[in-house]
């Protein structure tokens, strides 16, 4: 059974004494909670009082917030968000303009703010003691004092309530300045972190074959960065997109700001809101402070959206807008934002068959297919297959703490330049580093058996080009469909399938393997 215990009757009690009481009280504790519990235990005694509520006022976005609260259960920081329509907000003005006025309000459902309120917090018929709280002349707060019942108040309980005013002002403000030190910390240990692993990521990498088998990418890079314009890489899993959005926004006018990625496969789709446009307090279950999103973190810099296919809808009817309107609201706020971010965006998948299947919207693809910069996996671009090995060979020689870089005798080399390379870029340096781990001292020897047995090099028969000696792109793919559908035995569809094991939709597979002339199962057997 619940105890509810009920104020007193109160006491007589000279003025000083009470405003030095309070002032101890209420200025004594760091955690506004603990001292607003203890100042409504000591104030009901003089007072008659319910409960006690700490409101912030925001006239520019017409909203008041219950900042903390207390009553005989004890005392919360529930920041209930409270809209003021235009009729309360002309009602408090007034208010505003008298700050050493206590209000009594012995019908609070009457009163236009007081009904807010108590929808707020499911009250009905009772009265308070509205005290503004004002730092100098401006009013930025207030102090409500509450009774459950109608007509609780008089003159009398104002006037002593008025010595109130002056030491919860003082409370309030040091909280909130603490709160603003704790939330600039956490921006900044926040963007710390960020920045560690930004430098991370980028430490060492650079694009080898800008003068070989990039070059043209590398031309579309240096006419796109100088703009604002969006940018959407497209490429198959591996081939460098991140390096590509990271150059682009080193040449651009944003470099001095910040590089943000963020990617859109690896997040929850419960999360991918509240990372994309943060949250506020409160917005769901665990969100228990204000989180910054990465549109924020990236502001006037550029974000780098990787996976863009893999967005939900929901998320991408929000970037549509941020796109759209330069503008967005943290998951469960109402501060409207600016996003004064270059968006680059990409995806290994087909865009255009996601469209037509209606799992990407439409009009966000017309948006970020402004610029698009084709990507050519390494199967296309051998000659920078050398350039690659040596480039990994001396990053990894410093990882694995090896005092000489090794060469690579050229039998390796050339098996290098006759696999597929379905990982490309990715997988080149997983297998180098494998084989320097195998290879401790001495040149490396990589044979067929360093690749995925699976994927292994195709053969010569495979990939001949009919009209002379040089591999065709379309025999390499069709290859390697063929040796992705021998290991999961023809399945194309669900888990395992061929479809999954490629990253892409079984009906572009389908499309693919017609166009390839690949069989599917049922005619193979």
């Amino acid at each position: 059974m619940r105890c509810i215990l009920l104020y007193t009757e109160t006491m007589s009690i000279h003025p000083d004494e009470f405003f030095k009481e309070v002032s101890v009280i209420i200025t004594g504790h760091l955690d506004i909670r603990t001292g607003l519990r203890e100042a409504f235990l000591y104030i009901r005694r003089h007072i008659p009082a319910d409960a006690l509520y700490l409101e912030i006022f925001s006239m520019d976005q017409g909203i008041a917030r219950i900042y903390a609260s207390a009553d005989v259960e004890g005392a919360r920081k529930p920041d209930t968000v409270i809209h003021l329509p235009p009729q309360a907000a002309r009602h408090l003005i007034p208010a505003l303009k008298a700050p050493d006025v206590v209000h009594v309000i012995n019908d609070v459902d009457e009163n236009p703010i007081g009904s807010l309120i108590n929808a707020a917090i499911g009250r009905r018929e009772n009265s308070v003691l509205a005290c503004p709280l004002y730092i100098e002349t401006h009013v930025f707060g207030g102090l409500i004092i509450e009774r459950h019942k109608r007509n609780g108040y008089s003159r009398e309980d104002a006037e002593l309530a008025k010595i109130l005013i002056k030491p919860f002002s003082i409370a309030l403000a040091n909280c909130l300045k603490h709160d603003e030190i704790l939330r600039l910390n956490e921006i900044i240990q926040n963007d710390r972190r960020f920045l560690q692993e930004e430098i991370r990521h980028l430490t060492g990498d650079t694009i080898i074959g800008a003068d070989g088998g990039l070059k043209k990418v590398m031309e579309k890079v240096h006419q796109v960065a100088a703009t604002d314009s969006p940018v959407l890489i497209l490429g198959e899993t591996g081939v460098g997109k991140d390096l590509i959005a990271g150059e682009i926004h080193r040449l651009s006018l944003r470099k001095q700001h910040p590089f943000i990625t963020v990617n859109s496969g690896a997040i929850p789709e419960s999360l991918i809101d509240s990372e994309l446009f943060g949250h506020e307090k409160g917005a769901f279950t665990g969100a228990d402070s204000r989180k910054r999103g990465r549109f924020e973190r990236a502001q006037g810099g550029s974000l780098f959206l990787d996976e863009i296919g893999e967005l939900p809808m929901s998320a991408q009817i929000r970037l549509l807008r941020v796109l759209q309107n330069r503008e967005y609201e943290r998951v469960g706020g109402v501060e409207v934002l600016s996003a004064d971010v270059r968006l680059i965006a990409a995806t290994h998948k087909d865009i255009a068959s996601m469209v037509s299947d209606g799992s990407f919207r439409q009009d966000l693809w017309f948006r970020i297919h402004v610029f698009p910069i084709i990507v050519p996996p390494l199967r296309e671009r051998r000659e920078d297959i050398p350039s690659l090995v040596n480039h990994f060979i001396r990053r990894k020689s410093v990882t694995l703490r090896k005092v000489k870089a090794p060469e690579m005798d050229s039998a390796s080399l050339q098996n290098f330049l006759e696999y597929a390379w379905p990982g490309n870029v990715r997988e080149l340096e997983n297998v180098i580093e494998h084989a320097m781990i195998l290879h401790r001292e001495g040149p490396l020897t990589v044979g067929p058996e360093y690749f995925d047995p699976g994927l292994s090099i195709p053969s010569k028969a495979d990939t001949k080009d009919p009209s002379g000696e040089l591999p065709s792109l379309e025999a390499y793919t069709a290859a390697y469909i063929r040796r992705v559908l021998s290991l999961t035995r023809g399945k194309i569809h669900g888990p395992g399938g061929a479809a999954a094991i490629l990253g892409l939709k079984p009906t572009t597979l389908r499309y693919k393997m017609d166009k390839l002339r690949i069989e599917y199962r049922k005619k193979m057997l």
